[in-house]
């Protein structure tokens, strides 16, 4: 309406063009491929045809039709307006190929980049992008990537892109297990980009490093300088309670799970996390404390009852609920809840993991077999025990030789 009211030919233009960005942005395809044509036979030498086809390269591309987003891109140099905008749009096409997992056509289009665009503000992006291409490619190691990464770092150092370069070096030491190498890296890059969003992730990794190199104290220390209003704050937060329980102040970290629940429910996976930190605080007090066991046995209950918790979580609330009662003296209560974890008795209102959960349902099952075999109930410890064979995993060979050592010393060869 705007661009039919026009008193001007170039204002109608620019209306035009407004109205055509305003669809790609909502998005609306195929309102925009109509605005964009419309605005083709009207201005088909207006300098703004290349920012719509670069728009619509990048529409197509968050719409997840990488194909038609490549070839929108493709169109950008070719028509009126592209010279400032070849190289974006040259790095777009790119990092579509990146994301899609063409790895060999997204090296040689950020090689081509680097060719073709020497002196682009967007340089140092597509070399970054290019390492990671090369990387996961397999054509150089972490290493390696770390050099060249470092090597752009010092070729760019006021570039907007070093806060990620710096923090991408710490990234490939912490997924290699370079735990010591990790924490001075992001240490660093917290330090010398303090104000970048990306600090507080190094403060939170820095946090995890320290907790995977055993000292819980310095963890603790970077997890408490995350921002309160960062996105991972709740994630140091729980990280932090893993702390306390590494250095064995399993007060403290209940302390803190019992803060975090305040205003969460069961039915937030957030409520889940945490509360299976505060079952394992619990738990371990009540080696000297009655009284927390009585309290774990009563919070697992709970988490086994939460829709937001998935069969992993239920069942090791499971067995610590067992483990719990059986301490308490309980073990009539503690057999039921280990064959609860085995036989799935528990309310389970949502559906569990794609991969069938076995850790704590072989031991579950492992326990419940043991109380079976204390009661004297061989041929009930033995039907669990061929449950658990038939269940497969690491631990089935094992539970093949606890029925042949069953049926041995027990005489149970007769009746199936």
């Amino acid at each position: 309406e705007a661009a039919l009211t026009a008193p001007k030919a170039n204002l109608a233009e620019q209306a035009y063009f407004n109205a055509t960005l305003a669809a790609a942005r909502q998005p609306d395809p195929a309102k925009f491929g109509r605005l964009e044509e419309l605005f083709t036979k009207k201005y088909p030498e207006s300098s703004r045809r290349a920012a719509l086809a670069l728009e619509r390269g990048r529409m197509l591309e968050n719409k997840g039709d990488s194909p038609a987003s490549r070839s929108a891109l493709a169109e950008v140099s070719k028509l009126p307006g592209a010279d400032s905008l070849k190289d974006e749009a040259s790095l777009r096409r790119a990092n579509s190929l990146l994301r899609t997992g063409d790895y060999p056509a997204a090296i040689a289009a950020f090689t081509e980049f680097e060719r073709n665009f020497p002196k682009s503000p967007l340089l140092p992006q597509a070399l970054a992008s290019g390492i990671e291409a090369r990387l996961r490619q397999k054509e150089i190691t972490g290493a390696q990537s770390r050099a060249e990464f470092a090597k752009i770092l010092a070729r760019f150092p006021e570039s907007s892109l070093a806060p990620s370069l710096a923090f991408q070096i710490g990234q490939t030491h912490y997924e290699e297990k370079n735990h010591g190498e990790a924490l001075s890296s992001f240490r660093e890059m917290a330090q010398r980009f303090a104000k970048d969003p990306l600090a507080d992730d190094a403060r939170y990794y820095a946090g995890l490093s320290a907790l995977a190199l055993g000292n819980p104290d310095e963890a603790v220390k970077l997890f408490r300088s995350i921002s309160e209003t960062s996105p991972l704050r709740l994630d140091a937060r729980l990280a932090e309670i893993d702390a306390s329980r590494t250095a064995g102040d399993y007060s403290g970290g209940l302390l803190i799970a019992n803060s975090l629940l305040a205003n969460k429910t069961p039915e937030q996976r957030a409520w889940v996390e945490i509360t299976k930190r505060r079952l394992a605080c619990e738990f371990a007090i009540g080696g000297t404390d009655r009284a927390s066991l009585e309290r774990a046995a009563s919070t697992a209950l709970g988490l086994i009852a939460s829709p937001a918790a998935d069969s992993a979580d239920r069942n090791e609330a499971g067995y610590i609920r067992g483990k719990s009662l059986e301490q308490l003296g309980r073990e009539e209560d503690a057999l039921q809840a280990y064959l609860d974890v085995l036989y799935a008795k528990q309310a389970s209102p949502t559906s569990g993991p794609a991969q069938p959960e076995y850790l704590w349902f072989a031991r579950a099952g492992a326990e419940a077999a043991r109380l079976q075999e204390k009661r004297g109930d061989f041929r009930g410890a033995l039907s669990i025990y061929r449950i658990l064979e038939n269940t497969g995993g690491p631990s089935q060979l094992a539970f093949t030789r606890k029925i042949e050592d069953l049926r041995n010393r027990h005489f149970l060869w007769s009746e199936e």
